[in-house]
């Protein structure tokens, strides 16, 4: 439901891992370019991360 309406809205979801029990998931909004992800690490550790083109605008040419 809710990849659904984050796609209707124009950003980018990408899913894996659920077949397995791992699930890993990504998600870029547009048109700001926010990065945000869910993952497992290693040792089982779900991972979270997330960017915001605020700060790394240097970075990537902004």
């Amino acid at each position: 439901m809710v990849k659904h309406h984050w796609e209707s809205q124009g950003h980018l979801i990408v899913t894996h891992g659920f077949d397995i029990g791992r699930p890993d998931v990504s998600g870029r909004t547009r048109p700001d370019d926010f990065l945000l992800s869910l993952s497992w690490t290693e040792g089982d550790v779900l991972g979270i991360g997330a960017t915001s083109p605020c700060v790394w605008s240097g970075v990537r040419g902004r």
